[in-house]
């Protein structure tokens, strides 16, 4: 089975697709007007359809060129970020990882004070997927690479998009610093540095 989320491509929220491989077998979630094969009632959501249908088409024409850009400007802000920040560590391969993606452990902080700094400053991360945003463990998947807790707390996820700039990237690595010194300053890990 693989499914999608339109909005994760640019296009509307609310559509997605779900493929099953032959000889899956579901239960329907909604039942009624036996639409879909008998899988899904109701009308179908057409604006939101074409919408993703286009979305598809566009990120399709142009992912080539576009995952080299996104490439530059994550290898750009991790560079910038574990030269110029102590104490922190790159989540996941250098290479292998998605072009738009970069997670980053910065040691002796916990990462909501960060988030909320980055906030303040108009730079938008999060520290974990945002279908988990609102719990308060450590991420799964940093505690399965070998992460202790304290760590997967203080790691912070950056994503890069479509409209991401350069610009973007130089003020993040402008103000970032700033924060984290200043975070540490009063972390009670202080004396752990």
């Amino acid at each position: 089975m693989l499914t999608a989320s339109s909005h994760k491509i640019y296009g509307p929220k609310g559509a997605g697709f779900l493929y099953l491989k032959s000889g899956i077998l579901i239960v329907p979630l909604l039942h009624g007007g036996g639409h879909e094969h008998n899988l899904r009632s109701s009308t179908l959501n057409v604006p939101s359809i074409i919408g993703f249908a286009k979305a598809a088409k566009l990120t399709w024409q142009n992912s080539n060129s576009e995952s080299k850009g996104l490439t530059k400007l994550r290898d750009k802000l991790i560079d910038g970020i574990l030269k110029n920040i102590p104490k922190t560590k790159l989540n996941g391969d250098p290479k292998k990882g998605l072009p738009n993606i970069a997670n980053i452990t910065f040691s002796f902080i916990e990462g909501e004070s960060l988030l909320l700094e980055l906030n303040l400053a108009g730079i938008y991360a999060s520290t974990g997927s945002a279908c988990s945003s609102p719990s308060l463990s450590p991420s799964h998947v940093l505690m399965a690479i070998g992460k202790n807790a304290q760590d997967a707390h203080g790691s912070i996820r950056f994503s890069l998009g479509r409209w991401t700039s350069e610009e973007d990237i130089n003020y993040v690595l402008k103000v970032l610093p700033v924060i984290v010194k200043r975070l540490r300053q009063v972390s009670p890990f202080k004396n752990k540095l």
